[in-house]
């Protein structure tokens, strides 16, 4: 019986699979860029670190992509971190 489309996608090295691998590096570098952003303009975050004598404004979605067991130990919306400076946090966090 023949189909219609004349079947599957090509595999393996070609002009589609380069175009593939480009497309998925360039969503990966546009994933890193957005969650840096959030994480350092804190605008509408959701979770407060105090560290030191400072607060430190984190998004809960930076905290699951980039430190998921940090995430898991938050119980409230604030967590209060000995030991640490806030900068030595955001380095954590990136």
């Amino acid at each position: 019986m023949a189909r219609c489309g004349g079947g599957a996608a090509p595999k393996g090295p070609g002009p589609a699979a380069a175009e593939r691998q480009r497309l998925k590096e360039a969503l990966a570098e546009q994933l890193r860029q957005d969650l840096d952003r959030l994480l350092v303009e804190g605008t509408h975050s959701d979770v407060t670190f105090q560290v030191g004598d400072e607060e430190v404004r984190v998004h809960r979605a930076v905290l699951l992509a980039r430190a998921p067991l940090l995430c898991e130990r938050l119980v409230g919306r604030q967590l209060q971190l000995h030991g640490l400076e806030p900068a030595e946090l955001r380095e954590l966090l990136r």
